[in-house]
């Protein structure tokens, strides 16, 4: 049962020192087992998973794993490296290629989070709902439709049967057009049923623009952040997500749209159904497993998805596949409040990556340290030095 020779490697890992062979056995795990693991549930017998894996581990040699396409072949050593960091409890690593400086530790302090699962709602009239104060069952009537917040906290537009519309009611839901905004701050997400039947999941400091009732042609609706939609199907109404220049059209589908400022373009992941991005003369057409990319000139770039990493955060996850230091750093300021500064030339290595985002920051702090990023606390300010 030789788990010291595991708990050996796994050191060499965090150190930096394993050869390409036994980090690609390690992060194999990465890839493929957590998920697994997570969807099932279960307990894990960490002595019983460490002797397996080890025992794995003594029937590989060096030349069972190419030095060239390592990467391909993660999905095969899946098994032989879970025990490494199950047995350790770190269910997240980042990994980089460049070796860098020898980390320093520093004091650090959580910062606080208030109730994620919040948002406020803005109604026609401007009065304003924090959602997380607000209870169960009916929230508001606006022309002919009753806002209520059911026991899932999912915020739900419904219509009134018509019998029980005063004329009064028929005259404003002909001719008058009520528009609500869902907003969440930073740290908040929220979930909304929208009056066709359609879902949208909204993620940290974003926002949502739209009619309590659709009429016409189309059902539009108007994005700041970033949403996940699955759209109720409606081939004669087809369904707009407008975001500054880019339309987002589809008539029954699930995507997810990212286009916050600071990421100064939109980002559109299919994964059903399809979907035709929009922008200026440009339109392209999506399938399922592709991704649009809207830059500030306007130009569409389509290429194959990571599916998970684009929705990780309606699941409760960060994953990170081959981002930089500001992007993480970007996502961790949304999700957690914080000011985040950085000293030095800031290096452009990228990461992998993926941890829960119920945790607070400083699991992912710990993190940083593991993969040699210094980093310096004060408050809520974070400043990640080079």
């Amino acid at each position: 049962m030789k788990n010291q020779q595991a708990e050996t490697l796994y050191k060499k890992y965090l150190a930096g020192n394993c050869t390409p062979e036994e980090r690609a056995v390690v992060e194999a795990w990465y890839v493929n087992e957590i998920d697994k693991r997570e969807k099932d549930q279960l307990e894990v017998d960490d002595e019983r998973v460490k002797a397996e894996m080890w025992a794995i581990l003594e029937k590989r040699t060096n030349t069972d794993i190419p030095r060239k396409g390592i990467l391909r072949r993660w999905y095969s050593y899946a098994a032989a490296a879970a025990v490494i960091l199950v047995a350790f409890g770190i269910n997240l690593f980042l990994h980089k290629d460049k070796p860098t400086p020898v980390v320093h530790q520093v004091k650090i302090t959580k910062p606080v989070i208030d109730d994620k699962n919040s948002a406020t709602l803005t109604l026609d009239n401007g009065e304003k709902i924090i959602l997380s104060d607000a209870v169960n069952g009916d929230l508001a009537r606006q022309t002919g439709v009753v806002i209520r917040k059911n026991a899932k906290g999912q915020i739900i537009y419904d219509m009134q049967s018509a019998s029980s519309f005063t004329d009064k009611d028929m005259v404003a839901r002909n001719n008058t057009e009520t528009r609500n905004i869902l907003t969440t701050k930073r740290g908040q997400q929220y979930q909304l049923v929208l009056p066709d039947g359609s879902k949208v999941w909204l993620n940290a400091e974003s926002s949502l623009h739209f009619p309590t009732l659709f009429k016409g042609s189309e059902r539009r609706v108007e994005l700041v952040g970033e949403g996940y939609f699955e759209i109720a199907k409606n081939k004669a109404r087809p369904f707009i997500v407008k975001i500054k220049d880019v339309n987002i059209e589809v008539l029954g589908t699930h995507f997810n749209v990212s286009s916050y400022p600071d990421e100064r373009q939109v980002k559109t992941t299919l994964l059903e159904g399809s979907v035709k991005v929009a922008t200026g003369n440009a339109h392209d057409v999506l399938v399922p497993g592709e991704q649009a990319i809207v830059n500030q000139s306007n130009k569409i770039e389509v290429s194959q998805a990571d599916i998970e990493e684009a929705t990780a955060w309606k699941d409760g996850y960060f994953k990170f596949n081959k981002q930089n230091i500001r992007y993480i750093m970007r996502q961790l300021a949304r999700w957690y409040d914080i000011e985040v500064a950085y000293e030095g030339d800031v290096s452009e290595d990228v990461y992998i990556g993926k941890i829960r985002r119920t945790g607070d920051i400083s699991e992912m702090l710990k993190v940083l340290e593991l993969n040699q990023i210094r980093y310096e606390i004060k408050g809520k300010k974070i400043t990640i030095k080079f």
